[in-house]
């Protein structure tokens, strides 16, 4: 359940009828909590942190979502977009950290306009597939590597037939659901959606991941004994294999064929689950279409 923090009452029940099951939508009323009007609100013996006071009139609705926010997996704090809706969002997020109720997932948002179709585009959780060039790494930067994720833009989108128009808000929260690494091409997965990222990369994922490997050296593709879970090995040609995995440990095929004696000279995840990479080029990307999965 997503919890969703505004600051009126009139706008929580608009978004929670637009939003519908999953959501709970709760308003602060305004702010929620401030500094004493008297001496003694900063304290210089603790790093000089401020001695918050919380409203008397606020009890009731800071209990009532700090309630909701026990049962939730996400908090997404939608006050108005200015100085004062920020400083809401941070002081209702700092207060339920305190109590010890704020959800592992917390997201900012920002809904301009009350209107069914504002509020819907803001609140989907999009997944992106990206064809991964050589030299950009999956996740953190790496010293003289960039992000694959700064690829993502309006200019290397591939547009389809359905697709929601781009806006940078889908960048945030947008994480790789699995690894490829720095000398590999081809499919890689960007989601929002912490379902997705759990089929694909959970501990218990069966999702297959099949690559095309470019080799050298002499074959003898023999890996008995070692803990890794069953892997599915074609030889195509004199110098290409074929590969279908159900896990992702760092850097695996490489380490697998330096095992039997084999040096990879080009890797390509061509599939993840049933989503091919098709003739996305390099560089480019595209949404995660509604009638796929994984």
């Amino acid at each position: 359940m997503k919890l969703v923090v505004v600051e009126s009452p009139a706008k929580a029940k608009t978004i929670e009828k637009y939003l519908g099951p999953g959501h709970r939508v709760l308003a602060s009323f305004g702010h929620i909590r401030d500094l004493p009007p008297k001496d003694g609100s900063v304290d210089p013996d603790d790093g000089f942190a401020m001695l918050w006071e919380n409203y008397g009139d606020k009890g009731k609705q800071i209990k009532a979502i700090a309630d909701e926010a026990k049962d939730a997996d996400t908090l997404v704090l939608a006050t108005d977009p200015d100085r004062e809706g920020e400083a809401i969002s941070w002081h209702v997020k700092e207060l339920l950290a305190k109590r010890k109720a704020l959800p592992k997932e917390v997201e900012r948002v920002t809904f301009n306009a009350i209107t069914k179709e504002a509020v819907k585009d803001q609140a989907k959780q999009v997944t992106i597939l990206l064809n991964k060039p050589v030299g950009y790494v999956s996740g953190q930067p790496e010293a003289d590597c960039k992000p694959a994720v700064t690829l993502i833009s309006a200019e290397t989108w591939v547009r389809q037939s359905g697709d929601p128009e781009f806006k940078p808000w889908m960048l945030r929260g947008l994480a790789p659901a699995g690894r490829l690494d720095i000398d590999s091409t081809g499919l890689l997965v960007f989601t929002q959606d912490g379902r997705v990222a759990k089929k694909l990369i959970g501990d218990d994922s069966q999702v297959e991941k099949e690559y095309l490997v470019r080799v050298s050296g002499e074959h003898g593709l023999s890996l008995d004994g070692k803990p890794l879970r069953p892997a599915w090995v074609k030889q195509l040609n004199e110098d290409q294999l074929h590969f279908i995995l159900k896990e992702g440990k760092k850097r695996q095929i490489r380490r697998m064929c330096e095992l039997v004696g084999l040096r990879v000279t080009g890797l390509k995840r061509v599939r993840i689950g049933k989503v091919r990479l098709g003739d996305l080029a390099l560089g480019q990307w595209r949404f995660l279409r509604a009638d796929e999965a994984f």
